[in-house]
């Protein structure tokens, strides 16, 4: 018996679909992963850099003047003088609220440390340490105001 002639069959047509889901080419695919990591990359902050200026409460975030309440500006202090070491909710509290503190197991500590992140727009200026407390990242770079820091 002699074997069969080739049958010439686009390279495309050989991929079968899955169900609803339309067929992607690589090259397509690849442009599109590209086009999401430059995208990704492009916000990533190189070196995120904070500076305090402690009379007026102001945070300057990226270069962008940021403003924080009285009670966040003194979280985000208290956890820089700290210098990366983990501090519990209840040590944050008697630190800034002092004898105004809230009720024991309150969430307000966890509420402003999510404002600070989402007003500096850095996620992870704070971080938490789950079952421990918070501690500020030590990468990011914090720098005086001509007037310097003094905490509160």
């Amino acid at each position: 018996m002699p074997p069969t002639p080739a049958i010439p069959i686009a390279p495309a047509a050989l991929l079968v679909p899955r169900r609803g889901v339309p067929l992607e080419r690589d090259a397509d695919r690849a442009a599109r992963e590209y086009r999401e990591f430059s995208s990704t990359l492009r916000q990533l902050p190189i070196s995120p850099t904070l500076r305090f200026h402690s009379t007026q409460r102001t945070v300057w975030a990226q270069g962008v003047k940021r403003t924080l309440t009285d009670r966040q500006f003194r979280v985000l202090a208290y956890l820089i003088t700290l210098g990366g070491r983990i501090a519990s909710r209840e040590e944050v509290l008697a630190a800034v609220w002092g004898d105004t503190r809230p009720r024991q197991g309150s969430r307000t500590v966890d509420m402003q440390v999510a404002r600070i992140r989402e007003r500096l727009s850095l996620p992870t200026v704070i971080l938490t340490v789950r079952g421990r407390g918070y501690r500020f990242n030590a990468a990011i770079a914090v720098t005086e105001s001509a007037d310097g820091f003094n905490g509160w």
